[in-house]
């Protein structure tokens, strides 16, 4: 593998400390440019964003809302909170996308490793009421919030409380690739 790609791949953290130095625009449309570019089924993108990134957007606070309390403690810090949409269906033709989440995800994946290679952190949210999240940013039927994000330059691990303090400074773990690659 390429050393940069190994870099970001190990590299990559989820952080919950971040700075408050605002995200660039030209950042933000390069973590995308990277979503952009993921594999998907029958290339139908089904993935896209809503960037929340103005502290007084009461959409901001209504997402803020949906996530569980444990998370929303340290990502309503973040300058930036990113929405990952899924499209369900297929444009054009009938029936349900039952890959739209996965290429949600490679297309989030590409994001966060993009962000990773601009110092940034991305820390994916799953713990959040799901359809509120989805009316809070107006999603029309067919439309799911698949993930948020805390987006933001990161920040000192000693600004957290002491049990995220130790999290945030542990070593990273990864299971074995024989723990979950099976030949034949």
């Amino acid at each position: 593998m390429m050393p940069n790609l190994d870099r970001l791949f190990s590299q990559r953290r989820s952080l919950r400390s971040f700075s408050e130095r605002p995200i660039e625009r030209p950042a933000l449309h390069g973590m995308f440019e990277a979503a952009r570019w993921a594999a998907s089924a029958f290339n139908e993108q089904p993935w896209s964003y809503v960037v929340l990134d103005d502290p007084a957007s009461d959409v901001r606070a209504r997402v803020l809302d949906s996530m569980e309390p444990h998370n929303r403690a340290w990502a309503e810090k973040a300058p930036v909170i990113l929405a990952s949409v899924a499209q369900l269906g297929f444009r054009g033709r009938d029936g349900a996308n039952r890959h739209a989440y996965h290429d949600v995800g490679q297309a989030n994946a590409h994001l966060a490793l993009r962000a990773a290679e601009l110092g940034l952190t991305v820390h994916m949210i799953g713990g959040f009421k799901y359809q509120a999240a989805g009316e809070a940013l107006g999603l029309a039927a067919g439309f799911e919030v698949v993930a948020l994000m805390a987006v933001a330059y990161p920040g000192p691990a000693e600004a957290l409380p002491e049990p995220l303090r130790l999290r945030e400074t542990a070593p990273r773990v990864r299971r074995e690739v024989g723990e979950f690659v099976r030949f034949g």
